[in-house]
């Protein structure tokens, strides 16, 4: 290791970045103090019971009837396993439903 008088090549590394921070500028806050407790709450999506919506929804679509069974078959058949394509037809089915079927 090279040694300039008292001061090692790693003191002159330490020298230099302790400069470096001293003659570095910090820009100022983007926010004041008002702005930083302001916080964004987004109410979208907000379910107000989620659950009496889904039993809801599963108490309508629990149910099948013998058409509703027939389209499911038929597309079923069109298209196996691409529920996608099935729900197109079973509009009153949530997804969960027809897949169990």
């Amino acid at each position: 290791m090279f040694h300039y008088g008292h001061i090692s090549g790693f003191s002159l590394q330490q020298e230099e970045e302790k400069k470096m921070r001293d003659l570095a500028v910090f820009p100022p806050m983007l926010l004041d103090e008002r702005q930083k407790k302001l916080r964004f709450v987004s109410r979208n999506g907000l379910l107000d019971d989620p659950k009496a919506i889904n039993e809801e929804t599963l108490s309508k679509s629990h149910y099948w009837t013998e058409m509703e069974q027939e389209i499911f078959r038929e597309k079923y058949l069109q298209r196996p396993k691409n529920f996608g394509y099935i729900s197109s037809a079973l509009h009153n089915k949530v997804s969960c439903c027809r897949v169990c079927y």
